[in-house]
């Protein structure tokens, strides 16, 4: 009969390789975010949280030895720490929407996809708060293209001087 194979406590080599390639996720990450876009910068960081489990379960059972219900208490604090942080991080490099006056080529391009739509009955209505003037004036830029594409525009973009 062959002898059981024991398993070891504690840190392995392989969660150090798994705490290293977060934090070369987490590095790449700040400057790269904006140019990925929140799709990805989102997939990133739920890899970041998945990657830490590995070494999570393993520094529990080190730090409680086999007593199985303390390890499971440990690890749920553990990784409710460790997602906390990342929500944290998360929240520090997500990339901001950008908001632009829109270049003669990106009109272009809009009012090309709206008049491929079909929009006759339907109204479209543009509005912003009165106390926003970055808002009304990016709002305000879509309400030529709209119209100018067929389409029934009615604007409520009021701007209190």
């Amino acid at each position: 009969m062959e002898a059981a194979i024991k398993k070891p406590e504690g840190f392995q080599p392989k969660d150090i390789v798994a705490i290293c390639l977060v934090a070369f996720m987490a590095l790449a990450l700040l400057p790269l975010a904006p140019k990925l876009g929140r799709e990805l910068t989102a997939v990133v960081l739920i890899l970041m949280v998945g990657t830490l489990w590995y070494p999570a379960w393993h520094f529990t059972g080190g730090v409680t030895g086999k007593i199985e219900r303390s390890r499971r208490m440990f690890f749920t604090v553990a990784m409710v720490a460790i997602s906390a942080l990342h929500i944290l991080f998360g929240v520090y490099v997500w990339p901001p929407i950008k908001r632009h006056v829109l270049t003669a080529e990106e009109r272009t391009s809009f009012e090309n996809a709206l008049k491929t739509q079909k929009g006759d009955e339907i109204e479209i209505q543009i509005a912003c708060s009165p106390n926003d003037e970055k808002t009304c004036t990016y709002a305000g830029q879509f309400i030529r293209p709209i119209g100018d594409s067929g389409w029934k525009v009615q604007a409520y973009v009021s701007l209190n001087v």
